[in-house]
Formats: C-alpha cells, sequence, structure tokens
C-alpha cells in the first residue's frame, strides 16, 4: 500500500490534515493488529491507532503546523444539458 494512500481512509474522522514526511515513496504491504484489549477497547480510537503505528511499523505521528495547499470552492452551478 502506498504510504499516502494508507490514511486516506483516517483522513475524514481526522481534525486535522495527514501530512507524509517518512520520505518513503511506492507501495508497502503491512498489517496492523487492532486488537481491542481491556486498556484500549475500541480499535475506532485514534489512540489505538497511533500506538499500534509507532509499536508495530516503527512509525510516529506529530502534531504540528506546517503549510500545505488547499483548493477552495467558493460555489458552483449547474450548467443545463444542451447548451
Amino acid at each position: 500500500m502506498h504510504c499516502e494512500r494508507a490514511f486516506r481512509d483516517r483522513r475524514s474522522a481526522a481534525p486535522c490534515a495527514i501530512v507524509n514526511r517518512t520520505g518513503l515513496d511506492g507501495e508497502y504491504d503491512f498489517e496492523l493488529e487492532l486488537t481491542p484489549d481491556d486498556t484500549r477497547p475500541s480499535p475506532i480510537d485514534p489512540a489505538f491507532l497511533l500506538s499500534a503505528l509507532r509499536d508495530q511499523l516503527g512509525l510516529s505521528v506529530k502534531s504540528e503546523k506546517v503549510p500545505f495547499d488547499i483548493l477552495v470552492i467558493d460555489s458552483a452551478e449547474k450548467v443545463a444539458a444542451g447548451n
């Protein structure tokens, strides 16, 4: 799985953008084991995912402010068919 694509689905659940700064490019095949236990009852919990990334893959996620491009669409109009 491509590093950028690995978090695409999680981005909608994240309250902020996720920026890949690993320097890793290309496809990778990996698995994360997200088995709930007494200390972490929900695999949907973001802390659960972050600790799995750190413990199982050696990746860390840090919160910081970085500039990035974003496209803003102020309005859109529907065009009649056949014109």
